[in-house]
């Protein structure tokens, strides 16, 4: 008994600190373990860099940016510079 109180104290704190920090509108809730949520995760974030990867029209690398909406806000702003 105690050690499932004790992975379930895990879960919900590690649960907890991604519904804090959630940038891509996943559910921690919806994944059983931390690895599970964390793969997902990556694999949205790939997805997106990817996307934008072979722009060579920009010198805003996605790589740099944890976000598509960061990314995004940065490549405006340096749309906004070349402008000037």
């Amino acid at each position: 008994m105690i050690e499932e109180d004790e992975k379930k104290k895990i879960k919900d704190q590690w649960q907890e600190q991604y519904d804090e920090t959630n940038e891509y509108g996943i559910d921690p809730q919806d994944y059983e373990t931390e690895e599970d949520y964390a793969r997902v995760v990556r694999k949205v974030r790939y997805r997106w860099r990817e996307k934008y990867k072979w722009n060579f029209e920009s010198e805003t690398d996605p790589e740099q940016y944890e976000t598509e909406e960061d990314y995004l806000l940065a490549r405006e702003e340096e749309l906004n510079s070349e402008e000037w």
